[in-house]
């Protein structure tokens, strides 16, 4: 099975900070590239396994669990280097 392209760069970004924005239940608007994960967000591990799972799914893509992630940028450059050659089951 094929997948879809992932959107350009902007678009990546505003989906991405919409997943986030629906786990931790605030507006998109209020989730910045540049928020720290764990500072202005206070996104504790067990949210952030809940981003990283709906970022896999909505994408098709792995994460690594020891990915450097800090900030929301970090969650756009991951999922765009998480693309794999084959179909995420």
């Amino acid at each position: 099975m094929t997948r879809p392209p992932l959107p350009s760069p902007p678009d990546l970004a505003s989906e991405v900070r919409e997943v986030v924005a629906r786990v931790l239940g605030v507006p998109a608007h209020r989730v910045r590239l540049d928020d720290a994960l764990d500072g202005e967000l206070g996104i504790d591990s067990m949210r952030m396994i809940r981003i990283n799972v709906a970022l896999e799914a909505r994408f098709g893509v792995v994460i690594p669990d020891d990915a450097p992630l800090r900030t929301i940028a970090d969650l756009v450059a991951s999922v765009t280097s998480g693309r794999t050659s084959e179909p995420v089951a």
